[in-house]
């Protein structure tokens, strides 16, 4: 099976959630079921994509640990993760591809692929619970 996966996704965020940790579960839970993958690192989003579809001050200041992220606080480690977790997106590498030469069209994709990436339920997926962290 294809992976986009790097431990450059992945962060303590200290919260309660275990979204930030989740990519490191899942891919070690699929290793432990002797699932093969096909593992490959996804291309880091960057920000002229990402301001494509946020305000582009916002995004520089939550990377610059100035604004707090997604789980309220200015951790290093999740700021870094974003571009990484993001460039998973089976659509905006799609977008990538489909539209590099018209600034509209690639605009217009880039940001739906990234509105879509958070609007989108994350799958439910039964980890070992002999995982650190589960």
């Amino acid at each position: 099976m294809k992976v986009f996966f790097t431990h450059k996704m992945v962060a303590q965020a200290g919260e309660d959630s275990p979204s930030p940790r989740k990519p490191a579960l899942v891919v070690a839970a699929w290793k432990q079921a002797g699932i093969p993958l096909d593992i490959e690192a996804p291309y880091p989003v960057p920000v002229d994509d990402f301001a494509l579809a946020h305000d582009r001050q916002h995004v520089e200041d939550i990377l610059a640990l100035k604004k707090p992220n997604g789980f309220g606080n200015h951790d290093q480690e999740v700021a870094a993760s974003l571009p990484f977790t993001s460039g998973t997106s089976p659509f905006w590498r799609d977008c990538r591809k489909s539209s590099p030469g018209s600034r509209i069209a690639r605009s217009f994709c880039i940001r739906l692929a990234l509105i879509l990436i958070w609007m989108m339920p994350m799958a439910a997926i039964s980890l070992p619970s002999s995982l650190p962290g589960v």
